[in-house]
């Protein structure tokens, strides 16, 4: 399950700091997103959006994301040097994170690009309730009420790589044919691993698996399967709520919990000598994002294999 802790983050009144620190460094600061030589530079808001946009651009740009690794993007604060880095960019993708519209704002006159238009949304609440008709989804705009973790979903991930394809063919018209080539391949890939996981984990349709903060939604959906979650509409978990989810897990017989590594392992490990299940890592923003569709498919099939008394796997 994912086990989540509120983690230290930079304070608010960072954020107007950071962009005045823009008009002493100028856009030369940013060694990593400007453009160098033919190079592009681009920012992203999020690891899994600059997967997409290095396997979409290619050699052709270079690819930075401003959450720094292991943080939360819920609770995350850009500092003077996300803003620094993200104004030496050409382009700035962003999927409506609240993180992302700091930078925005401080970024006045870079090409802005929502990656996420188009992409099919889920209220946060049916994060937890199984929905396994894909076609009738609700579409959401950006708000609290929406599951932000619009990239474990496949075909989300496809549209978001097309709008990344796009944005990269206006402003590089030049290699339009070679992103257009590349997005195809990314997307064929997306495809072609959500088939395949899709057919391994359909002798589980329906089952459940049990997570701390609600972030496999649409990975779940995909699957037709449900996530369990500790953590409800962002609350702290009381102990009731607490014993509720450890009575569940027993009668699902449960045998493992996804544990983000952008939480505190504090309750992960209580909810692991409460129950005697294995803890494995999980990590809904890790960067590559096919790599990390056959990770969590694999944890989950050993999972539901080790419940209905199959051999236990390390989850590695």
């Amino acid at each position: 399950m994912v086990i989540v802790m509120k983690s230290k983050f930079f304070p608010a009144w960072m954020i107007p700091v950071a962009a005045l620190c823009l008009a002493w460094c100028g856009t030369g600061c940013g060694e990593h997103t400007a453009d160098s030589g033919n190079r592009i530079g681009v920012a992203a808001g999020l690891p899994p959006v600059a997967y997409l946009a290095k396997r979409v651009g290619g050699d052709a740009v270079t690819v930075r994301s401003m959450l720094p690794e292991g943080r939360s993007p819920h609770d995350f604060s850009p500092g003077p040097r996300e803003v620094r880095d993200a104004a030496a960019c050409r382009v700035f993708f962003t999927t409506g994170m609240r993180f992302e519209e700091a930078l925005v704002r401080a970024l006045r006159g870079k090409r802005i690009v929502d990656v996420s238009r188009g992409a099919r949304r889920i209220p946060m609440e049916a994060s937890c309730r199984h929905d396994h008709d894909h076609d009738h989804a609700e579409h959401h705009d950006h708000d609290d009420a929406s599951d932000p973790h619009i990239w474990l979903d496949a075909e989300n991930a496809c549209r978001m790589a097309e709008n990344i394809c796009a944005a990269l063919s206006e402003v590089d018209p030049g290699r339009a044919s070679f992103y257009r080539a590349n997005c195809d391949r990314v997307v064929g890939e997306l495809r072609a691993r959500a088939r395949s996981i899709m057919a391994e984990l359909e002798p589980y349709r329906g089952r459940c698996f049990y997570v701390y903060h609600p972030a496999f939604g649409y990975f779940a959906k995909m699957l037709g399967l449900r996530q369990e979650a500790v953590e409800l509409g962002g609350r702290e978990v009381t102990p009731a709520r607490l014993a509720e989810v450890i009575r569940k897990a027993r009668e699902d017989k449960v045998r493992v919990f996804f544990a983000q590594p952008q939480f505190s392992p504090v309750s992960s490990r209580a909810l692991e000598r409460e129950l005697g299940v294995r803890v494995v890592p999980a990590d809904p923003l890790r960067e590559d994002l096919i790599a990390n569709f056959d990770y969590l498919a694999e944890c989950l099939k050993n999972g539901f294999a080790a419940s209905d008394g199959g051999q236990r796997d390390s989850g590695d």
